[in-house]
């Protein structure tokens, strides 16, 4: 009976440590004038202004369903914080709506045990979002009995996995701010810890030094626009920033105040129409053609002009017909010269005496290739016309 008893408590230790961390977050008050403090004073309508269109409440709230719709992943968990009803109507009432939901908490656990950035994020915000439930349970399990019910026992915290509070300052360094590939996480550990968030950066004056250059540089330039669309409805970034400014503004400390005055400046913006004789469009692709006696297969890669300022290039080349082993990488630039584009692309490595130079223009809008090529040790020369190919 006592080794029963021991073995009893012994897996109950066990238990307690594997599932029963305390969650620390409070949740966000489901008060949409709270997450958007503009929104008593919008119109209930759409109204068609001639030139422009102001979107009115039940067409906000139709555009967020709808996209919720299209994909259950639209959202991540703590954007779910801050359109909950609409979440949880489509799980009170879709047996399919709730499938994908399983599907998609698997897929972040999942997410959660890799080594990207945002992988430390995802458990905090599962448990955000189980904080909301709890604090807004009398009201979401009343209007969504089904639903909410479903969504908490449903959704894991993945207590072992998310990023722990004393590593936020190794984190952050490493992690928080944005390059041109990736914005970083800095933003949505904002979200979560708000305030604590901020004495933890002014703890550690390096920390502080990066934060205060990302609010003056970064986060009031195109860098870090929020792009909405059909999938990711304007509201959703109004809420986000609205909802963090509010809880920054609740504390008299200068950095929180800095902050809230810097996140306000983030534009919320449509996608940008795609220029198609934008210099990365016209550069970036396949093109084949007649190189001597064979067909030459030739690959540019080119980044957006924004992020190029050298006008650099990037590329690989290989005959037709020969395995992707044998191909070239090439380094150039280019200039624009108008209606065409002058480029330079070096074949690497440039010492090699059978490797060369490519001196092409292409033409904007045919974006047809003619030029030369010459061997380094100038016994070989081509000239060539290529033509590209269609986008897969």
């Amino acid at each position: 009976m006592k080794c029963l008893l021991i073995s009893i408590v012994y897996i109950l230790f066990v238990l307690t440590n594997a599932y029963g961390q305390t969650n620390r977050y409070k949740g966000v008050p489901n008060d949409v004038n709270i997450l958007n403090m503009n929104w008593k004073n919008y119109r209930e309508d759409t109204k068609d202004m001639g030139s422009y269109i102001i979107n009115g409440k039940k067409d906000i709230i139709e555009g967020i369903r709808r996209s919720i719709s299209r994909n259950i992943a639209n959202y991540s968990l703590s954007e779910y914080c801050l359109i909950i009803d609409y979440l949880l109507e489509k799980l009170d009432s879709q047996e399919k709506f709730r499938q994908d939901w399983v599907q998609y908490m698997d897929s972040l656990t999942l997410f959660s045990q890799t080594k990207a950035y945002r992988a430390g994020v995802v458990p905090l915000e599962s448990q955000l979002f189980l904080a909301t439930l709890n604090l807004n349970k009398e009201e979401l399990s009343n209007k969504y009995p089904i639903g909410y019910d479903f969504a908490l026992n449903n959704t894991p915290p993945m207590y072992e996995y998310g990023y722990k509070p004393n590593d936020y300052v190794k984190v952050l360094l490493e992690k928080g701010f944005p390059s041109p590939e990736d914005k970083g996480i800095m933003y949505d550990m904002l979200l979560l810890e708000d305030v604590r968030l901020i004495e933890i950066i002014k703890s550690k004056p390096e920390l502080e030094q990066s934060f205060r250059m990302w609010l003056e540089t970064v986060v009031p330039s195109d860098l870090f626009e929020f792009v909405y669309s059909e999938d990711r409805t304007s509201e959703i970034y109004i809420r986000k920033i609205e909802y963090l400014r509010y809880l920054l503004m609740q504390e008299k400390d200068e950095l929180c105040a800095y902050t809230a005055e810097q996140i306000d400046k983030i534009q919320i913006v449509h996608p940008h129409p795609i220029d198609k004789n934008a210099n990365w469009i016209v550069l970036s692709g396949m093109w084949e053609g007649k190189f001597g006696e064979r067909t030459i297969d030739f690959r540019v890669s080119c980044d957006d002009d924004n992020l190029n300022p050298e006008h650099k290039l990037r590329g690989k080349s290989k005959f037709v017909g020969q395995n992707d082993r044998h191909l070239v990488p090439m380094t150039g630039s280019f200039i624009d010269k108008g209606d065409v584009i002058e480029v330079q692309m070096v074949e690497q490595p440039d010492t090699a005496a059978w490797n060369g130079v490519f001196n092409y223009t292409i033409e904007r809008k045919t974006k047809t290739i003619k030029g030369t090529w010459e061997s380094n040790n100038k016994k070989l020369r081509r000239e060539y016309v290529l033509e590209k190919l269609p986008d897969d």
